[in-house]
């Protein structure tokens, strides 16, 4: 038995592509909970209003991003109601600006401020637009299997491979396999400077999939 378990890894934000400013990070009200929710259960706090939370209507995007980047994802206002709208993979949302919103937004915002991520913003949707939105940002690959010897394509050999978009945030936790480990704070630190390095897991790493660096965010 290792000395420390790395639990389940869950989505925590995806990128989606922007009519403007190109890529805009995406996550809803039940991926944040979750995130919450797990902490929780270790004695983590994370300091996040949920009650805001609640607030989120099915055609509203709430919009946190640096200061310097503020309204860059707007577009054009609705001519019948003069609201500002965002485009989030071809779907009009009605944009609300949430950084004013301190303990929300400063929390994503650390997120940003790593810089290793491909977007400058975050909008928070509806969880009803969680399920379309990521099959429109899942990567498709299709393949094909070349026959050894002749190096032509295999009758039946033509596979499509889903492929996590670049720039996806999981959350997850590393715990000690038993209690009162005195080296747990020592094995943490090697684990974490492999981590800030980057990774491969899983496979098909010879074709640039699995790499995963480490974000430590509260």
């Amino acid at each position: 038995m290792g000395a420390i378990n790395i639990l389940d890894s869950h989505l925590l934000m995806f990128p989606a592509r922007s009519l403007k400013g190109i890529v805009i990070g995406v996550t809803t009200p039940f991926l944040i909970r979750r995130h919450i929710s797990l902490a929780k259960s270790l004695g983590v706090t994370i300091g996040i209003d949920n009650s805001q939370l609640q607030s989120i209507n099915r055609d509203v995007a709430g919009v946190i991003t640096q200061p310097q980047n503020q309204y860059e994802f707007y577009v054009l206002k609705d001519g019948s109601t003069g609201e500002d709208r965002i485009i989030i993979n071809e779907l009009p949302f009605k944009a609300e600006d949430w950084n004013n919103s301190e303990v929300i937004a400063g929390w994503v915002r650390k997120f940003l401020a790593e810089n290793m991520l491909p977007y400058k913003a975050v909008a928070i949707v509806h969880d009803n637009w969680l399920r379309p939105l990521l099959r429109k940002s899942m990567e498709y690959r299709t393949r094909i299997r070349l026959n050894y010897a002749t190096k032509r394509p295999e009758r039946g050999g033509l596979w499509t491979v889903e492929l996590i978009p670049p720039g996806c945030v999981f959350s997850t936790f590393f715990v000690p396999s038993y209690a009162g480990d005195e080296r747990f704070n020592d094995y943490i630190r090697c684990i974490e400077s492999i981590f800030n390095k980057g990774i491969f897991v899983g496979g098909d790493e010879t074709v640039g999939a699995g790499l995963v660096k480490r974000i430590p965010i509260g």
